[in-house]
């Protein structure tokens, strides 16, 4: 087996001096072995210094404590610690003429860096000897097998990887950052908040990392990035014909297991991840092919009179197209939508179809259903939606395939006034405002418009939009008038003085049902117009 090539401080340093920076002390001690490395802002480093360890730090923690300054560097000493790496100038100025002697006295090398070099610019590359193919009995046992265990999903391997390296997520995000795959246990980190698919990072300047990350690999020709901190992270890109279209993240939180990756072990998580992701993403747009034919020969079919509902899906977020050429978004998200929609019970087939690129599902059920039964079930899944702030809209259930165009208008139609009416809401049965399909019919009646003109007209004549503004608001809080008041911010005496003007003009009373009702109405098929 062969041995793991090794890293002397001295290789740290040349690293180190084409970034600006220099050997500040223990010049007899370049021909140290660095084994590990660590980038510590905290001074308590007897607990974990270990021979050949190189520590990289600003000293901000101690950084107006010389005393202990030179307590860490006697610690590091007595641990056989490989060196240390500071950047000056950025909280330390200058080391203590007392640290350096200390230093050249034990042969302990200090390096110095400017304070505008990112780490990232010494730590990849020192990485980058680190992990040089060699001796790879420090790997992680599980990592030689990795490449040939067959997984039946990206995000299975990514669990593989999950347990056997971090135990937090691993994740691949395309090069906009919009998230493409992650493990099953998705925790938050500070470069993401959330695992649901296509959402973008919530680190501020993630769109610029991402720019650097891929100017560094494609310009430097860096294998990986790797991130220190609290950004602690190997970043290793997927590339197709020279492309990259994608970075897997695998964050660490122990650093000695990120010490102990060859680069060997990494190659084997790019190679085995690339061949899954375009494999799955094949077999996407093999699926997405097949469903539109099964879907026109599942509708021709007229002899299926099995109970059938359409889902209209409202996404807001619209898909990032052009983002990379190797990605199919459609594609990914119809097979999220129907992995998802899978776990709904009875469905015996799903069908996912397009109309004025808006996304429509048709379930055809095993057994019959009330639509309070479908909502509930949806409302089961509506925490995993593929896209974020999707709204749903469920048809009424229905036999007759020659019944799908109707369906989807009516549930279309619905979806508009569902998110007028109630915006807070995300999912919308036709059971509870189907009957905004009658107002709409109702709407087209030239008689039932001049009603509804007759009736709210004094208002209108009168000049004032707030005598009407009040009367939507007053019967949408269900005749509250302090409700009502709260909500247009006015006085509750200028509320009562209002439904007064409001019940003279219109000659209604405002406490009768039947008055109510024709108000209502008249008031709906006004909207109804207006849009």
């Amino acid at each position: 087996m062969k041995r793991r090539i090794a890293v002397k401080v001295w290789d740290v340093l040349e690293i180190a001096q084409a970034l600006d920076g220099s050997l500040s002390a223990g010049y007899k001690g370049l021909k140290q072995e660095v084994r590990f490395i660590e980038v510590m802002e905290v001074p308590e480093v007897e607990a974990w210094a270990t021979e050949g360890l190189l520590v990289i730090t600003t000293f901000y923690a101690v950084k107006d404590d010389p005393e202990r300054q030179l307590d860490i560097i006697s610690a590091l000493i007595d641990k056989k610690a490989a060196g240390l790496v500071i950047k000056v100038g950025r909280f330390v100025e200058k080391l203590p003429d007392e640290l350096i002697e200390l230093a050249d006295k034990h042969d302990f090398p200090i390096i110095a860096i400017p304070k505008w070099v990112a780490y990232i610019d010494l730590l990849t590359p020192l990485y980058g000897l680190l992990h040089q193919e060699g001796d790879t009995s420090a790997d992680n046992d599980a990592l030689h097998s990795f490449k040939d265990i067959i997984f039946n999903s990206v995000e299975e391997a990514l669990e593989f990887l999950s347990v056997n390296l971090n135990g937090g997520a691993v994740y691949i995000e395309d090069v906009q950052g919009l998230l493409l795959y992650s493990s099953g246990r998705f925790y938050r980190d500070p470069w993401r908040k959330t695992g649901l698919v296509f959402s973008p990072p919530t680190h501020s300047e993630y769109q610029d990392n991402l720019r650097r990350w891929k100017d560094r690999i494609l310009k430097d020709g860096h294998f990986y990035i790797y991130l220190p901190g609290k950004l602690s992270r190997l970043i290793i890109p997927l590339y197709t014909r020279q492309e990259i279209f994608a970075f897997i993240h695998l964050p660490f939180h122990n650093q000695t297991l990120m010490n102990s990756l060859s680069k060997k072990s990494i190659e084997a998580i790019q190679h085995k991840l690339y061949e899954i992701v375009m494999s799955e993403l094949v077999e996407m747009q093999k699926h997405c092919m097949s469903q539109v034919d099964e879907f026109k020969r599942a509708i021709s079919n007229h002899s299926n009179l099995k109970a059938k509902v359409v889902l209209y899906f409202k996404e807001d977020q619209k898909l990032p197209l052009g983002s990379s050429r190797v990605v199919d978004y459609d594609c990914m998200r119809q097979k999220k939508w129907l992995d998802l929609l899978e776990q709904i019970p009875n469905v015996e087939q799903s069908f996912i179809f397009e109309q004025k690129e808006e996304i429509y599902v048709l379930l055809i059920l095993s057994v019959l259903k009330s639509v309070e039964e479908i909502v509930e079930e949806v409302s089961n899944i509506a925490d995993h939606f593929p896209v974020p702030d999707t709204c749903v809209g469920i048809s009424p259930v229905f036999y007759h395939f020659n019944e799908l165009d109707a369906k989807v208008k009516a549930v279309t139609n619905m979806m508009e006034f569902g998110r007028e009416y109630y915006p807070d809401n995300k999912i919308y049965s036709y059971y509870q405002l189907g009957i905004y399909e009658f107002f709409i019919k109702l709407s087209q009646d030239s008689s039932a418009w001049e009603y509804a003109r007759q009736i709210l007209g004094p208002l209108e004549s009168e000049g004032d939009p707030e005598l009407l503004e009040t009367l939507i608001m007053y019967l949408q809080e269900n005749g509250n008038a302090s409700r009502a008041a709260e909500k247009l911010y006015v006085h509750r005496r200028t509320m009562t003085n209002r439904l007064v003007k409001i019940k003279s003009l219109l000659n209604m009373d405002l406490d009768n049902s039947e008055h109510i009702f024709i108000l209502q109405f008249c008031l709906k098929i006004k909207r109804i117009n207006e849009q």
